[in-house]
């Protein structure tokens, strides 16, 4: 019988695994069509602008997440047989969202003195709304009561949603204005559908919690809300900082290589994503480990293919004014090889562990070490596209390290 069930969890496992997979794969076929055909519709210094404003987006995405897809998720799956419970827990994180919400929207107006958002504000405006939408998304709820297959297909409905916008409205340099309707309307669908799917197959019901449930959530919530901040600045402050250096055109490029590196990176999360819940319950470590391997010899081979048809991939979908990406790309690749050990080695493995503390540490340490590095680099006139993407594999190789670390029981334990 337990034989059975340890089939069951498994086979439960990779199902969600293939769905976040296939959902991930879907996810970035979209963007690998769409950023070519934005960059060869509209101007590259539109392009830069357009590279800017979703750079700042993602920190917006952060504050009104607030870490609720690691802590939702890990709240959601640990009472997932307890039906009130859940409700509660989501109408907590729906509450304090709506707190974040307006907080995000006084600080639309803070950033509105930047030249480039001020020239661009309804642009910035919409893309905002767009993102606030997508935060009450309750993906954590999915996740964590492991359902994967719901949440998968509706986020392939609304990427393909996206996609159908996208060539529809914006076909020349004009048609700018129109970018964020690609990222409203869908959301909009995804929302309605997402509350639709959670009400029919999760049982949720909205409960007004008390006081003391929303603070234990938002308690719960906080130390990987840091983590998450801190895991931005790593990945994106670079944008930012190189904006204030070089043209738009100059981080056009820049952001295309840094965007195909990330497009690549994601196709890892549904692995980590899937064993998350997993480990929380099955405490599995054995597979984990065997994974973590196997996981940097396939990101290896990855990278090492990359290397070679780099030149062609941003020639074929690009276009030849962005072929000086292909040495920022080549740079970048380290970071495609440790991406998934990264993952794995993070929340998966250090929440089963009970250190699911450490597992935010690691983060914080590494976003403090990034942004000192580039303090130190602008204050000695030294900020490079070459010394930034220096720094940020230092980065992650200091993340892996410590993650690494804190797992040495479970990396060098001895099978047999």
């Amino acid at each position: 019988m337990k034989c059975k069930n340890m089939n069951t969890r498994l086979k439960r496992l990779f199902e969600n695994i293939k769905w976040l997979f296939l959902l991930q794969v879907c996810s970035y076929i979209f963007p690998i069509i769409s950023f070519p055909y934005l960059a060869q519709k509209i101007e590259i210094s539109q392009y830069g602008i357009y590279v800017y404003i979703l750079t700042i987006m993602g920190y917006y995405q952060v504050l009104l997440d607030f870490g609720f897809t690691l802590s939702g998720t890990q709240r959601c799956a640990e009472n997932k047989h307890n039906k009130e419970k859940v409700s509660t827990i989501c109408s907590s994180i729906i509450i304090i969202k709506f707190a974040l919400a307006f907080i995000g929207i006084v600080f639309l107006y803070v950033l509105k003195n930047l030249s480039i958002i001020e020239e661009q504000f309804n642009f910035f405006v919409l893309m905002y709304v767009a993102f606030c939408i997508n935060a009450f998304l309750p993906d954590y709820l999915f996740r964590g009561m492991e359902s994967m297959s719901v949440f998968a297909k509706r986020n392939l409905l609304t990427k393909i949603l996206f996609m159908l916008i996208l060539i529809s409205f914006i076909k020349k340099e004009e048609d700018f204005c129109y970018i964020p309707l690609a990222y409203l309307i869908p959301n909009i669908v995804a929302f309605f559908i997402s509350w639709y799917l959670a009400k029919k197959y999760m049982f949720f019901s909205f409960i007004i919690p008390k006081l003391e449930e929303i603070y234990e959530e938002f308690k719960c919530s906080l130390f990987y809300f840091f983590s998450r901040v801190a895991n931005l600045f790593t990945s994106s402050i670079n944008i930012i900082v190189l904006g204030i250096i070089y043209n738009n055109s100059e981080i056009a490029i820049f952001g295309v290589a840094s965007k195909m590196i990330d497009v690549i990176r994601s196709l890892f999360t549904p692995i980590s994503d899937a064993f998350f819940p997993y480990m929380l319950t099955n405490k599995n470590f054995r597979l984990l480990k065997k994974s973590v391997f196997i996981s940097f010899f396939i990101s290896s081979l990855i990278a090492g293919v990359l290397f070679l048809i780099i030149p062609y991939i941003i020639k074929i979908f690009f276009g030849n004014e962005y072929l000086e990406a292909v040495y920022i790309f080549r740079l970048m690749l380290p970071l495609i090889i440790i991406a998934l050990p990264i993952y794995l080695l993070g929340y998966p493995t250090l929440c089963a562990l009970k250190k699911d503390k450490w597992a935010n540490i690691s983060v914080i340490v590494e976003g403090i070490f990034q942004t000192t590095g580039l303090l130190l680099l602008f204050i000695c006139n030294m900020i490079t596209f070459t010394n930034v993407i220096f720094l940020t594999i230092c980065s992650e190789v200091l993340i892996l390290s410590i993650r690494s670390f804190l797992a040495r029981e479970i990396l060098f334990k001895n099978d047999r």
